[in-house]
């Protein structure tokens, strides 16, 4: 009889945990919903602007005094890019997977949502927005590493070209 309680109670913390889970999944669903209903345009405007800042921004290079804030641009606008792919990741994610999708994604440091929505879209068989995703991805590591790049290039070899 004793295994029997002890059965029960295990069933019972698990059915819980599931439960606190399931209810917090869904808040966190919920609320990046209604972020995303807020922001959406505002993210869309900051996308735009932020494709135009970047390439401007390495002209920026040329002028010595202006040098140190093209690292800090270019930062600022793959966090823009960041920002918009994970959104796009989460909605593809519940899109494909549903709520447990979201809930693997967000244990592994909700970090996990972009290789959850990349899974799902082959998936489904969206290989386009699959690349489109990818591509994004890539510019925006590649972006933080030239970034970071440029910060140390101008920290340690000041410029010399000064404009009279």
């Amino acid at each position: 009889m004793e295994k029997l309680g002890s059965v029960f109670s295990w069933l019972l913390a698990t059915a819980v945990l599931f439960w606190v889970i399931y209810s917090w999944v869904n808040t966190i669903i919920n609320i990046v919903s209604l972020i995303g209903n807020l922001l959406g345009g505002f993210l869309i405007i900051a996308l735009l602007l932020s494709l135009v800042i970047a390439p401007c921004s390495l002209l920026l290079l040329l002028i010595p005094k202006i040098q140190k804030s093209v690292p800090h641009i270019l930062m600022i606008c793959s966090i823009v890019w960041g920002i918009n792919l994970w959104f796009s990741s989460f909605h593809h994610t519940y899109e494909i997977f549903g709520t447990l999708g979201i809930a693997i994604g967000l244990v592994v440091a909700g970090v996990g949502i972009l290789p959850i929505a990349l899974i799902g879209l082959l998936i489904k068989g969206d290989i386009k927005t699959f690349f489109i995703l990818f591509g994004l991805f890539a510019v925006i590591i590649g972006t933080r590493i030239f970034s970071n790049y440029l910060y140390k290039k101008i920290q340690t070899h000041p410029p010399t070209l000064t404009l009279k």
